[in-house]
């Protein structure tokens, strides 16, 4: 389907963005970095639209006023200006709701949907309503604003008066319907808020895939911690591709959202028009008895987007997608005071010279500018999180921050990366100055990297790979210091919350083993190669901590492990820390009680993660074949008769043309599943040509060989399926023809 949107430029705004879409700069301009990793983004886009309300009156060929009717309303939306109920002033856009009587006449609107006019004509019912309104939609007949991806923003001043609704959001439009056909075509709620002075909430509408079964998700909450939203302006915006959703406030996280869930079609499928209103008392919502009016205003709308619909080169890396080493854990189970959504990871310790170190999921090749996004909410005292340093691919940057002196939610440029071939790279934190009394230093929620950067690249990076293993603990061997042996719980026991098989160290009667310093279990795990591993494991403790050392084929190699699992009934990941193999072969893990407790607790799983350097492919130099040209024949020499009888001179016979070596051909048959290259053989090479391809890369691959689970598709299940078979798991490509 064509997307519909329009461009109300200049041209003399409009940029001029390479394939990357990333800023131009002069040959002699050194670029500044930006900010935020948001600002970032704007640099790389481009405006396509833009509002910003200077005139003294709407303009109409942007805007067109809407008048929906519901049995849940409680006000009346305005035909026009000249209602009073919407005005372009002072640089503003300013809706107002108010309290004031006005009639009108419920009828149907071209598509059938309930509206509300002031045209007694219509021979509609009349209503009368005791509170007015305006809403108005970027959708002009034949000239319709839609948006498919990019960056929908406004700045906005929020009213905060009870009753009141305003909201700044989306609504898919449906081209060869000519409107939208809600939920079918998606809605993303930017920022509303229900009569609260500090609290907005964001979130989308669609269906389930196949049904026309309405679906609300998230939704997600920010809240300004004691500021008035009503006290001062925001940007409230969401970013939005293919991919992912990640709503945002003044240039902080709010929330990210996966959406390649078939059940988020509309949102992939459909263009957004934008809508601004404030509605009154909906869905019986209470309205203040002394309700006078409430104004919302509106600064400026900005639209930004890739102009080839390419976003690749922005990413947003979860820190929980991050393999997560030295000074953090996973803070799954900490409540987040400033939004709900994202699960942030917290760097433990509060001292001088301790490291995190985040191991990023697999990225495409590029120059990237990489921003840590943080929240440090000052009511949690996480303000007084001291400074950091950064390193990009285990090299030290010249940047840092000081957390103290950063906004509640904000991002900060922590340094440019060049990543040579795809893959992951380190990112680490390390502390210079330490807070004043926080228990813990610093909440990182995700790293946005904003690629085609023009910097000079702090780092150099050839990517790693994560590697991750995970191992059920009921399918493992064990031993325990007392010798015993101690049963399975099912999914049918009553003790077993999850429903999960689950090694349990405990007896039936749930008295737990080892309870004395000194005692154990110690789990093989087999065919474990030589090298560092993260450790963590997904357990549930009994009746509280659980400390612990753990040892690695009879080495201690952490001690003061805490499994602090006091709420005793959900299962919980833990970062042990990092271990080092010493040796390939069975890895014989230990659990050592430090501390004398009653220790019984449920081990689930245990996961092991490590990381290879991704080997680049070789070039290899064909030299060029050099044609030999034939020797020229030499012409024998004239006999001469001899005074003295001689001997005549032998006739030279012609050199023979050389021709050139040919090397003998290769039999390769006609499609091997995974031998991507076509050189006969499936190995790492294959690998690499099929994530080239994948990247988008300029590469030519045998489409038919790289399908390697033959669905007639080539996308990341095939790359999956070769990474197993070439680490020899039990897994069988595609047949052979």
């Amino acid at each position: 389907m064509n997307r519909v949107v329009s461009v109300i430029l200049s041209c003399a705004v409009v940029l001029s963005l390479m394939l990357t879409a990333a800023p131009t700069y002069a040959a002699d301009e050194s670029p500044i970095p930006a900010k935020t990793g948001f600002q970032a983004m704007r640099d790389s886009l481009t405006l396509t639209f833009s509002d910003e309300f200077d005139g003294d009156s709407l303009d109409k060929s942007v805007w067109k006023f809407e008048t929906p009717y519901s049995a849940a309303y409680k006000q009346i939306y305005a035909n026009s200006e000249a209602d009073g109920n919407l005005a372009v002033r002072d640089g503003n856009l300013v809706i107002t709701a108010k309290k004031e009587q006005r009639s009108g006449y419920k009828t149907t609107d071209s598509f059938g949907k309930y509206i509300t006019t002031d045209d007694e004509t219509c021979g509609g019912e009349k209503l009368d309503f005791d509170y007015t309104s305006a809403r108005i939609i970027s959708e002009v007949p034949g000239n319709v604003r839609a948006f498919k991806g990019g960056m929908i923003e406004a700045r906005i001043k929020l009213p905060v008066v009870e009753g009141a609704w305003p909201a700044f959001w989306t609504t898919g439009y449906d081209e060869e319907y000519g409107a939208r056909r809600w939920p079918m075509t998606g809605e993303i709620d930017i920022i509303e808020t229900f009569s609260s002075a500090t609290t907005v909430q964001s979130g989308f509408h669609h269906t389930t895939y196949g049904t026309t079964n309405h679906v609300h998700s998230l939704p997600a909450n920010y809240n300004s911690t004691g500021e008035k939203l009503s006290d001062d302006y925001h940007v409230y915006g969401v970013y939005y591709t293919d991919e992912i959703l990640v709503f945002y406030v003044d240039d902080g996280i709010m929330c990210t959202y996966d959406i390649t869930n078939p059940n988020f079609f509309a949102l992939r499928d459909y263009a957004q028009s934008i809508i601004l209103n404030v509605s009154v008392g909906v869905n019986g919502a209470t309205i203040a008895s002394n309700f006078d009016k409430a104004e919302m205003f509106v600064d400026w709308v900005r639209v930004y987007q890739s102009p080839d619909d390419d976003y690749s080169h922005i990413k947003f890396v979860q820190a929980e997608d991050c393999t997560v080493s030295g000074n953090a854990k996973y803070g799954s189970n900490v409540a987040s005071t400033k939004y709900n959504c994202p699960t942030v990871v917290r760097l433990k310790n509060n001292i001088v010279g301790e490291t995190a170190v985040f191991s990023t999921p697999d990225i495409s090749a590029d120059t990237y500018d990489v921003y840590a996004a943080t929240e440090n909410d000052a009511s949690d005292g996480l303000q007084k999180f001291g400074e950091y340093n950064f390193t990009l691919g285990g090299k030290t940057t010249a940047n840092s921050a000081n957390l103290a002196s950063l906004p509640a939610m904000s991002q900060y440029y922590c340094g440019t990366v060049k990543l040579n071939s795809s893959g992951g790279f380190d990112i680490g934190m390390t502390m210079t100055k330490a807070g004043s009394g926080a228990d813990y230093a610093a909440n990182v929620d995700a790293f946005i990297l904003v690629g085609g950067s023009k910097q000079t690249a702090d780092a150099d990076v050839t990517p790693v790979e994560t590697i991750t293993s995970t191992y059920e603990a009921e399918s493992l061997a064990y031993t325990m210091s007392d010798g015993s042996t101690y049963e399975l719980y099912t999914p049918t026991e009553a003790n077993d919350v999850c429903g999960k098989n689950t090694f349990a160290v405990f007896d039936k009667a749930q008295n737990p083993p080892i309870t004395t310093v000194g005692g154990y279990i110690e789990f093989t795990i087999p065919n474990i190669e030589a090298g560092e591993y993260q450790l963590s494991t997904v357990m549930r403790s009994y009746t509280g901590r659980s400390v612990f050392a753990i040892g690695v084929n009879g080495e201690t190699q952490i001690t003061g492990m805490d499994f602090d699992g006091t709420d005793t009934t959900t299962y919980d990941t833990f970062d042990c820390g990092t271990i080092n193999v010493k040796q390939g072969g069975n890895l014989l893990l230990r659990f050592t009680i430090e501390t004398a407790r009653k220790c019984g607790f449920f081990m689930d799983k245990i996961v092991l993660k490590t990381t290879k350097q991704i080997e680049t492919e070789p070039t290899t130099t064909v030299a060029p074949t050099t044609t030999i040209a034939p020797t020229t024949t030499v012409a024998p020499t004239t006999t001469v008769a001899p005074t003295t009888t001689a001997a005549p001179t032998t006739t030279v016979a012609p050199t023979t043309t050389v021709a050139p070596t040919k090397e003998p051909t290769t039999v390769i048959p006609a499609i091997m599943y995974g031998d991507c290259n076509s050189d006969g053989k499936i190995n790492l090479l294959d690998l690499i040509a099929m994530r080239k391809h994948l990247a988008k890369w300029s590469i030519t691959v045998d489409e038919a060989a790289t399908d390697c689970n033959a669905d007639s598709k080539i996308n990341l299940l095939d790359l999956i399926l070769l990474r197993k078979y070439l680490a020899k798991w039990n897994v069988v490509l595609g047949p052979q023809k």
